[in-house]
């Protein structure tokens, strides 16, 4: 059993799970990942977990093989991903130098891979039938720049570039919902025109406005949606209704006061019910 993590200096490092508890444990092996910090990591739902895609401060998304990875023999600088994915790069507010979005939550279902960026848009890649770019980012490798893909598509959820800082799928590889910095969640769906199918805006009572840090569902085709706030507490979501039903504290102190921490990430148990994790104390 191992475990996988990204780092704030770019690596990747996969950990042998200890058999009985201890306090530290030492990594088995480092991989070269991103240049620049890694900020999303997540398995490929449709490989069994043999895949992972990553993303980064360096505009990428990045999908790799977890047996590479794992693999103690293989030197770190020969663990290349798959495919690299290049996040767009655009002009900033006031038209000066072009901007690298990072890409702060990526998931990855049949050979379709999605992204939420820094700069308030989404983006969908076809891993299979699109041609490499160069990525136009002094802070992606040279290597990881040269054989880059280009978007299929991309969508601008929030009009004033806030963050998009969270992901998950709805349904299929068409629908997925992103969390946004401005307290709202955009739902997208790929098959329409615009692609912008729904903002759902998730302020409090007392019209407190924390990020949307983490997202997911039950399970695909679920009328819910569970959305880790910046505030410590995690707002359900009716699709259906596109509202808030139900808002619960994810630990003691959480609410429109902050004091609990941010919720940052949400996982599914299979059963209904989801583990929370965050910065509490």
């Amino acid at each position: 059993l191992h475990a996988l993590a990204g780092t704030s200096s770019g690596a990747l490092r996969s950990v042998a799970m200890p058999r009985v508890p201890t306090t530290t444990v030492a990594p088995a092996a480092v991989s070269s990942a991103h240049a620049g910090a890694v900020y999303a990591l997540s398995p490929d739902r449709d490989s069994d977990n043999a895949r992972i895609i990553t993303g980064g401060d360096d505009g990428l998304a990045r999908v790799w093989n977890v047996a590479s990875l794992l693999d103690e023999r293989t030197d770190c600088a020969k663990k290349g991903a798959v495919v690299s994915l290049a996040a767009p790069v655009r002009s900033n507010r006031h038209g000066a130098t072009p901007c690298v979005p990072e890409v702060n939550a990526a998931r990855l279902a049949s050979e379709k891979a999605w992204a939420a960026c820094g700069d308030g848009v989404a983006v969908r890649w076809d891993i299979n039938a699109q041609p490499a770019t160069p990525v136009k980012s002094s802070r992606a490798s040279a290597s990881a720049a040269k054989h880059a893909l280009a978007p299929l598509r991309s969508w601008r959820v929030d009009d004033s570039l806030a963050s998009l800082l969270s992901l998950a799928p709805v349904d299929d590889v068409n629908t997925f919902a992103v969390g946004m910095e401005s307290a709202a969640v955009g739902l997208i769906d790929s098959r329409t025109a615009n692609g912008i199918a729904a903002r759902i805006g998730l302020k409090g009572a007392t019209n407190v406005a924390p990020p949307v840090s983490a997202l997911c569902t039950p399970a695909l085709g679920s009328d819910w949606l569970y959305c880790g706030m910046g505030d410590g507490t995690v707002a359900v979501v009716s699709l259906a209704a596109q509202g808030v039903v139900a808002r619960v504290n994810a630990w003691r102190g959480g609410g429109d006061d902050g004091a609990g921490g941010a919720v940052l990430s949400l996982v599914p148990d299979g059963n209904g019910a989801v583990l929370a994790a965050g910065d509490s104390s």
